[in-house]
């Protein structure tokens, strides 16, 4: 929840409020791992900063399936690993 707030989707603290509301729920006003995130990926730290562009390119391009968020436009992945490594990509359509 933490991360909602770092990213702006919210105010500071305000990140289980958000969770409650169901807004980052699928369907949601700004959905959240709508792949399911990382807990249905693995602990594959160097992989996840990776699948988290594929799962948002492929969300970009309508071809998501199942989990297709109806008209994305615009994601953001963020991916913090062990020894301070990170990554952030912001990708709009």
């Amino acid at each position: 929840m933490e991360w909602y707030e770092d990213i702006g989707l919210c105010g500071p603290g305000e990140g289980a409020k958000l969770l409650r509301s169901g807004a980052t729920a699928p369907g949601g006003r700004v959905p959240v791992n709508a792949s399911g995130g990382l807990a249905s990926f693995g602990e594959a730290v160097p992989a996840q900063a990776v699948a988290q562009v594929c799962e948002l390119t492929q969300q970009l391009r309508g071809r998501a399936g199942q989990r297709q968020v109806a008209g994305a436009r615009v994601g953001i992945t963020a991916n913090q690993g062990l020894f301070g490594h990170g990554s952030a990509v912001i990708a709009v359509r």
